[in-house]
């Protein structure tokens, strides 16, 4: 319950905040996209799908530019917003490392990795 609470807190922060630009319903469509684009590239890190640079490309920018406007937007001084904001900016900067990765297919295995490790800490913690 109170890691729901918690949830419900970020997008709240997210939408009552006078700067706020991504609405509640905008996270939520980003968490989905974020969702099917990790399916991506772990079939592709997996060798389950073919390696295709520009779709792991664009996942990885996707990741990248998403987390880090969604970082921006949580102002809070909370200990929990402090937090939520550490964790999105982190993924940014190892999404932007795997992007640096994508023609070394072996080192984007392990960024992938760790990129689902990171959404798994964040959801374990907040969401689920």
């Amino acid at each position: 319950m109170k890691i729901r609470l918690a949830w419900f807190g970020l997008l709240a922060m997210l939408t009552v905040a006078p700067a706020a630009v991504l609405a509640a319903s905008e996270v939520s469509g980003i968490m989905r996209n974020w969702r099917t684009q990790t399916r991506t590239l772990d079939a592709v890190s997996s060798g389950r799908a073919a390696f295709d640079q520009a779709t792991v490309r664009a996942a990885l920018t996707a990741f990248s530019t998403d987390a880090g406007r969604i970082g921006a937007e949580i102002k809070g001084s909370s200990a929990g917003a402090k937090d939520i904001r550490r964790r999105f900016l982190a993924f940014r900067a190892r999404a932007d490392v795997a992007l640096s990765n994508v023609q070394r297919p072996a080192v984007l295995k392990a960024d992938v990795s760790q990129l689902k490790a990171s959404c798994q800490s964040c959801h374990d913690q907040y969401k689920n």
